[in-house]
């Protein structure tokens, strides 16, 4: 969704969550795990997009109370 000030955030599907979670900040956190755990993926010729890079190495984020509660399940 966008925010009132232009900026990107997510919220829940349902209306559960008390407010929107900022995007960029999630995105940022996820593309960090990726490289520490998955440098391989980096190292890719050509250059994948990020959404393949995600796709191959993550199968799900679950956002808690805010950006910096994440769970990430990795694929196997």
């Amino acid at each position: 969704m966008r925010t009132a000030d232009g900026g990107r955030a997510y919220r829940g599907p349902c209306g559960c969550r008390l407010g929107p979670v900022d995007a960029g900040r999630i995105e940022r956190l996820v593309g960090l795990s990726i490289a520490r755990r998955r440098p391989d993926l980096a190292a890719v010729s050509p250059p994948r997009t990020d959404a393949e890079v995600i796709g191959e190495a993550i199968d799900q984020v679950y956002v808690g109370a805010d950006a910096d509660d994440l769970l990430i399940v990795w694929r196997t």
